[in-house]
């Protein structure tokens, strides 16, 4: 009876638009991997900072739940690197420790975030990262990253793949040890993981939508 009320609530949100902090657009799961195809390219492209990923790179992501995470983390994916998701509830001692013992290329901070508090004592180079809008003349000076889409619509042209043991995540543990840990996915636990999820709420090729919690 749960699974049944989750899941009809889920399907109830699928007609609901977001607002982005700048225009007003729907959210479908082809939309999310177009953006996030054309947010891989830019990510490649030594457009910031002159950095650029490659497969295998590790990014730190500090971000709340917004639907710009969930862009990035898709196409970190698509470049065939490492998505490193830290909790924001964790302290900045904690937030260094971790993000210095993975090393990544580059650490992406939400602009909402306090970059200065969050990211002192990180030795990599961090980027803020902003707002999804579908009119660049209305974006944010910091909303880098997802203002360049506007100029990298060729995302369909992409072709990496990744393996199924190819490492996709490193999440870390909310330190009740006072000590946080890192735990490591690779792409075929992740997916059984999803698979599970899927089995647990009775999704099916029907539920095409991503629902936003109000």
């Amino acid at each position: 009876k749960r699974r049944c009320q989750v899941l009809c609530k889920l399907r109830g949100n699928g007609g609901h638009s977001r607002e982005s902090g700048f225009t007003r657009m729907p959210i479908d799961v082809s939309s999310v991997v177009k953006v996030g195809n054309s947010l891989c390219l830019v990510l490649t492209r030594k457009c910031l900072q002159d950095i650029h990923l490659r497969r295998g790179d590790k990014v730190v992501l500090l971000s709340d739940e917004v639907l710009e995470k969930l862009v990035i983390w898709f196409a970190v994916w698509r470049i065939g690197a490492v998505i490193c998701p830290l909790n924001v509830e964790l302290n900045a001692e904690h937030v260094a420790m971790l993000t210095n013992l993975i090393g990544p290329k580059v650490v992406l901070i939400h602009k909402d975030l306090d970059r200065a508090s969050f990211t002192a004592g990180v030795k990599a180079p961090v980027t803020v990262f902003g707002n999804w809008s579908d009119d660049v003349s209305k974006a944010d000076p910091k909303d880098d990253y997802f203002k360049a889409i506007a100029r990298n619509q060729d995302g369909d042209k992409l072709t990496e793949r990744n393996l199924p043991e190819d490492v996709s995540c490193m999440f870390c543990t909310s330190g009740t040890t006072s000590r946080p840990k890192i735990v490591v996915y690779d792409h075929a636990a992740y997916w059984l993981s999803g698979l599970s999820t899927l089995d647990i709420l009775g999704l099916t090729e029907k539920d095409n939508k991503i629902g936003r919690a109000h």
